[in-house]
Formats: structure tokens, C-alpha cells, sequence
């Protein structure tokens, strides 16, 4: 995934067969900056991660955010063939 290049420091670690409560893992993904929590929250909400940022530029759009693009859950920079994963001040 787009994290793979990070620190063990933000990544809570799964091990295969462990489960999560979806509130547990919002807790690690904003308290701890586990990049795996996003990654898992994206794959369990959109079934994959390119799936959930399909989801998140949609509802972006719908709200008016015109200058926004994600690509990754957890924010980290990224780029695809429709821009640079991002948002404004504005939007």
C-alpha cells in the first residue's frame, strides 16, 4: 500500500485473523497516526482503498469541494492519473 515506506512508529501492526471495533481503530488513526487503521477503515467502508477515495472525491463533490482530490486514506502525499491528493483552505 502507499504506506509501505513508513516507520514501524505509525503502524498499529495487524496480525493476521485479529479484530477490530471500527471505533477502536478511529482512535488509533487519530491519536496514534497509525497508517494501517486508515488503510483498514478504507478497505472495510469502500471494500478496497482506491474504492474509498472514489467514495471521498464523490462526497467531496457534493458538498462543493471542487479544488479536492484524494487518492490515500490516511493523507500521506500521493499522485494518480487525475492529480495530486489534496485539498484548499477554500474547499
Amino acid at each position: 500500500y502507499f504506506f509501505s515506506n513508513i516507520r514501524n512508529i505509525f503502524l498499529l501492526k495487524f496480525r493476521e485473523g485479529e479484530e477490530y471495533k471500527l471505533k477502536d481503530l478511529l482512535y488509533s488513526l487519530m491519536l496514534e497516526s497509525h497508517n494501517d487503521s486508515a488503510v483498514a477503515i478504507a478497505e472495510h467502508i469502500g471494500g478496497s482503498v482506491e474504492q474509498f477515495a472514489e467514495l471521498m472525491n464523490q462526497k467531496a463533490e457534493d458538498i462543493g469541494c471542487m479544488k479536492t482530490h484524494f487518492i490515500t486514506p490516511n493523507g500521506l502525499d500521493a499522485k494518480d492519473e487525475h492529480g495530486i491528493h489534496g485539498t484548499t483552505a477554500a474547499d
